[in-house]
């Protein structure tokens, strides 16, 4: 009788490790998933040379301009000057000091896609030391689909006020034709 109850122990202790490891293994994965950054090798756009791309920048809208004429800017700019996602042109013009607003291209169709943000600064609340090596606002690559924001974000409320947000570096990926946010890592945690 010891004997059947210590191969019972027995058989119990194995089935309780044979479930516990998995849980525990999935428990350190998700962990470490969670507190992996996304790359940009991970959003590749198959076929595409891999290389750094620079932000085509125009000038701001003059006071006269229409919306219109102002697109047809955009859409000049960028022609035949794929920079983001293998076919697209991210378009860059100035709305203050060290702040940027954008605009996406579709190069080969002339289509415009607008961002989520309505621009990125340096503004107020980013901390000394959170810009690695100058202020580079944006981080993107021709053969990936990732953007990276370091700033802060402003953002459009009730389609006509402009709020900012705080300071982070976000991730965001370009999927079904527009920015997807993946992530915010706010400046104590930040790095790309």
């Amino acid at each position: 009788m010891l004997k059947r109850s210590s191969l019972a122990l027995m058989i119990l202790v194995t089935l309780v490790g044979l479930v516990a490891q998995p849980l525990a293994n999935a428990k350190t994965h998700k962990k470490q998933n969670k507190q992996r950054l996304p790359q940009f090798d991970d959003y590749r756009v198959r076929g595409v040379p891999k290389k750094q791309a620079q932000i085509i920048a125009i000038p701001k809208a003059l006071f006269n301009e229409s919306a219109t004429d102002f697109r047809q800017r955009l859409r000049q700019a960028a022609k035949g000057h794929a920079n983001f996602a293998g076919r697209y042109a991210i378009v860059g013009w100035s709305c203050g000091m060290i702040c940027i607003s954008l605009a996406i291209v579709d190069v080969s169709m002339g289509k415009i896609y607008d961002t989520p943000f309505a621009a990125i600064t340096d503004g107020p609340g980013c901390p000394d030391g959170f810009y690695d090596g100058g202020r580079k606002l944006l981080h993107y690559r021709f053969d990936s689909k990732l953007l990276v924001l370091r700033g802060v974000p402003a953002y459009f409320s009730n389609n006509t006020d402009i709020h900012d947000a705080a300071c982070s570096t976000r991730y965001y990926v370009w999927r079904k034709r527009r920015l997807v946010r993946l992530r915010e890592i706010l400046p104590r945690q930040s790095r790309i």
